[in-house]
């Protein structure tokens, strides 16, 4: 079972980090390669002219920042769950009836999924959301064309972009928003 889920992990991990390696085909010459590398108030303060910009960075970075953390307490609570089962539960020398076992079966074997959805989905999430990504949006939006659909008409960005042009949240918006 160990060596499942190490061999299922690394396999992960090495196939976010050649996806993430991919060279990129259709480049844009008002970027830098530098620009990538920068912070959110680097990208506000040189890329958000208007609302929309404002409201697509706040969105990518909160994502971003988001799955990191999905990431993270997922493999911590994942470690966290597997020493407890081994520590508190494992087989000693002591022990007539093995606990670990039945606690194992019941309880830990459905919750570890959860655990390894939760790194694959914030993997992806992160892998989705990159900075590089936003800056060609960004370069395209200036470069007359509209922000995609599928940004633009998800409700973090929405609440982002209410919040950017300081429209305060009201129950009515909060329960009916589309």
């Amino acid at each position: 079972m160990k060596t499942l889920l190490f061999f299922l992990l690394t396999v992960l991990l090495s196939s976010s980090i050649v996806i993430a390696q991919q060279p990129d085909t259709n480049r844009n010459p008002l970027i830098d390669q530098n620009d990538f590398k920068h912070n959110k108030k680097y990208f506000l303060a040189h890329y958000g002219t208007d609302d929309s910009t404002k409201a697509l960075i706040n969105t990518f970075f909160r994502v971003r920042k988001a799955a990191a953390v999905e990431v993270a307490y997922s493999i911590v609570g994942g470690v966290g769950l597997y020493i407890f089962v081994n520590h508190i539960f494992g087989q000693g020398d002591n022990k007539s009836f093995d606990y670990g076992t039945v606690f194992l079966a019941i309880f830990a074997i459905p919750i570890i999924p959860a655990f390894a959805v939760g790194v694959a989905e914030g993997t992806v999430t992160h892998l989705i959301y990159t900075r590089k990504k936003l800056l060609h949006l960004i370069a395209d939006y200036h470069a007359g064309k509209h922000l995609p659909k599928r940004f633009t008409h998800r409700t973090r960005y929405r609440q982002e972009l209410r919040k950017v042009k300081g429209i305060k949240p009201s129950i009515w918006n909060i329960l009916f928003s589309t």
